[in-house]
């Protein structure tokens, strides 16, 4: 489905405005980001893959007004001024300090906190112990905040955008008047998108040249964005997750969360490896731009790797999504390559011997997880199938498929090739 590009909230001016463009691209892998976190009215914070429906995860003190991620925990801003320190993978709480300020965003620049608070300045707070360092004063009635690079970006409550540089508090307007407050701003390569209250559009500017470029509407009050590789995630205050392909602005698709969403995290894990055998040549024209060969969700299933190929010092996870929902998986490897068709999709991974992980139910995310390959390996997988430094090993995912358009009943994902060192 594509979206109507003649927006009925361009009621505003932007500074320095250039007629509508195509569309930015963005910058990223699109295979990076891994781990979706969502910040509902209700106090809940889900948790999920970008393409999959988030699930319940834990819960804050009150309204999680801003997500960010440091390190390997996730930072939560609420809305009664605490910022909960939470384990990325448990949801334990491992520690809080209360600001007394009412939070409304955060960023995180250099090691210190951000805070968009109700008294309409920015306060930088160590990141660590929530010591207040000094404070920044924007022209304008704060509500959200974004930071990339040295530059901080302030959205306010009468619908402007500026940015100062970091440290030095002097404000350049680039957005004047957009149609309500300016409810959250994110960052695609060197694009920004910020949505605006009481207006179902997402408008989209250059940050390098400070100019407009393209909005486009929705069907909903959009409150929340992410970015994510080559994806837009749109949160909205009726529960839904848009996603939306960069540069056509395509849905991929919507998931429904169950309440308004406030706030949206994409925590991008390092990528590992080298991904390879992309959809193309498919075996009845099924190809996709991403991941292997098209399957009945019209998308091609996805492979990553995240983690470490130090095989003394961590181990890899793998992550398949784009999968039918409620069907069955399996990740396998070999250290050969193969170029034939199998089944809908292609068979990319060869060698004497091939290594099956277990069989693994999809859910309703359509994704499955195998967690530390290398472990696992030796666990279960006889000498000539254990990976050990100074070996590459190329891994792919089969998995039923019974409505898929080729026929056969199940297809492959794209391949992912892992050099491992100590």
């Amino acid at each position: 489905m594509k979206l109507p590009t003649q927006p009925p909230c361009a009621r505003f001016a932007f500074v320095l405005a250039l007629p509508l463009l195509a569309g930015p691209a963005v910058a990223g892998n699109s295979l990076s980001g891994n781990e979706l976190f969502v910040g509902h009215s209700n106090a809940q914070i889900l948790k999920g893959a970008p393409s999959g429906t988030p699930a319940d995860w834990t819960t804050a003190s009150s309204t999680p007004r801003a997500l960010l991620a440091h390190g390997s925990n996730l930072l939560v801003g609420t809305a009664d001024g605490q910022i909960l320190r939470l384990d990325h993978d448990s949801g334990a709480l491992l520690g809080s300090h209360s600001t007394g300020l009412a939070i409304l965003d955060m960023a995180i620049h250099d090691e210190r906190l951000l805070v968009s608070a109700g008294d309409n300045l920015i306060h930088v707070l160590d990141i660590d112990s929530g010591q207040e360092l000094g404070s920044m004063h924007p022209n304008f009635p704060l509500c959200s905040v974004e930071v990339t690079g040295d530059r901080v970006y302030s959205g306010s409550a009468d619908g402007h955008v500026e940015y100062s540089v970091i440290g030095q508090d002097q404000w350049t307007t680039v957005v004047n008047q957009a149609p309500g407050a300016v409810t959250d701003l994110a960052f695609g390569g060197e694009v920004l998108y910020f949505t605006s209250e009481n207006c179902s559009s997402v408008f989209i500017m250059n940050d390098e040249e400070s100019q407009a470029i393209r909005e486009f509407v929705m069907y909903e009050f959009p409150t929340s964005l992410a970015v994510t590789g080559q994806s837009l995630l749109v949160g909205t205050s009726m529960a839904g997750i848009y996603d939306y392909d960069v540069p056509s602005f395509f849905t991929n698709g919507v998931v429904w969360v169950g309440a308004p969403i406030i706030s949206m995290l994409v925590n991008h894990r390092e990528s590992v490896g080298n991904g390879y055998c992309a959809g193309e040549a498919c075996p009845c024209g099924n190809n996709s731009q991403r991941g292997g060969c098209a399957n009945s969700t019209g998308l091609g299933a996805q492979l990553k790797a995240t983690g470490n190929v130090n095989t003394t010092l961590g181990d890899v996870d793998l992550q398949v999504s784009h999968l039918p929902v409620n069907s069955f998986a399996l990740v396998f490897m070999g250290q050969g390559n193969g170029t034939s068709n199998f089944g809908d999709g292609r068979l990319c991974v060869g060698g004497q011997s091939l290594f099956r992980y277990p069989v693994r139910n999809t859910g309703a995310e359509g994704m499955i997880e195998e967690l530390g390959v290398t472990q696992h390996s030796l666990d279960h997988f006889n000498s000539a199938g254990q990976i050990s430094a100074g070996s590459t090993w190329n891994f792919q995912a089969w998995y039923r498929d019974t409505q898929g358009s080729c026929g056969s009943g199940f297809n492959t994902s794209n391949a992912w090739s892992l050099s491992f060192t100590e």
